[in-house]
């Protein structure tokens, strides 16, 4: 027993470390990016303050098992004046989705108070993976704004 004691005295902290290399390594593996919008491209149909408008866009999912948790999506619509704007959204944006190239189409109510001109929109939302909540948004589309009178 006095052997045992000491080899853990002596080569305790080596066993720490590949420990702690092990659990960064397992975090990191688990924390890894759902989505690929480096080739994201989008269309839109504008609309006033009010009314209905559209973002239409396409995204790169690369891993699973992962699924959307759709009370946690979001799109965020920043104004030509610099006013950010919230919108919850449950637009029928399924769950789960396979691994590859996706296409998805938001409709959206534009807030009443943006301003109209050029704007941007984005989406962030959470995916459950095995272990892991990750957040995930999209870069900032443009959007227009229109005049409601």
């Amino acid at each position: 027993m006095a052997n045992v004691y000491q080899w853990l005295l002596r080569h305790g902290w080596l066993i720490l470390i590949i420990l702690a290399v092990a659990y960064e390594g397992n975090r990191r593996w688990q924390y890894r990016s759902v989505m690929d919008f480096s080739q994201s491209e989008s269309t839109y149909t504008p609309a006033a303050p009010g009314d209905v408008g559209n973002l239409t866009f396409s995204m790169l999912k690369t891993r699973d098992p992962c699924r959307l948790q759709p009370d946690t999506l979001h799109l965020i619509l920043r104004d030509g004046e610099g006013n950010g704007f919230r919108i919850n959204q449950h637009s029928g944006v399924k769950r789960d989705a396979p691994v590859g190239l996706l296409d998805r189409s938001i409709d959206f109510e534009v807030p009443r108070f943006a301003r109209p001109g050029d704007s941007t929109v984005a989406v962030a939302g959470q995916f459950l993976c095995t272990r892991a909540i990750i957040y995930e948004r999209t870069p900032d589309f443009p959007f227009e704004v229109l005049d409601g009178d």
